[in-house]
């Protein structure tokens, strides 16, 4: 089931999370998946667990969330310039956590979509400070942002296993 929870962080925190989405540690190396005939990738900032900033806005998460014995598997953030898309993937863990931080127009695509049996049972639009929750075997991809966005599209991404 997937729970969309809007204006999740409060003003201060989700500043101060694009702010730390903003420093150099983005690699072109998130993605890789592959359908056999289609490689995507797209920016990744990867161990994001080992900086303590991030294990604050997490923590807060599956205490508000009410996780059941939730363990930390990973956090990671993921960034997409025009035209770069993920393809359809199921996550590692049980609960996968995206929260999506910039400011952002409906019409610069990028939203994230769900599938069962390849076909697209619903669409989450990216909207800044919103938080997603789902099980992590949902088939799921983000969407490429349309070229009029200059930017770079980011999600924030929380792994949990449920001991």
């Amino acid at each position: 089931m997937i729970k969309i929870f809007d204006n999740y962080y409060t003003e201060k925190e989700n500043h101060q999370i694009n702010d730390k989405l903003t420093e150099p540690k983005w690699a072109y190396t998130g993605g890789g998946v592959s359908d056999g005939d289609y490689h995507s990738y797209f920016w990744h900032m990867d161990n994001l667990e080992n900086d303590n900033f991030f294990l604050t806005p997490y923590a807060k998460t599956v205490k508000n969330l009410e996780l059941k014995n939730p363990s930390l598997i990973r956090i990671y953030a993921n960034g997409q310039t025009a035209g770069q898309t993920g393809l359809p993937h199921e996550d590692d863990g049980d609960t996968t956590i995206l929260y999506f931080p910039k400011p952002w127009m409906h019409i610069w695509g990028g939203h994230l979509y769900f599938l069962e049996n390849n076909n697209i049972t619903s669409v989450v639009e990216y909207k800044q400070n919103r938080l997603v929750v789902f099980p992590a075997n949902t088939t799921h991809y983000a969407s490429p942002t349309e070229r009029q966005y200059l930017g770079l599209r980011t999600s924030l991404a929380f792994k949990v296993k449920h001991e």
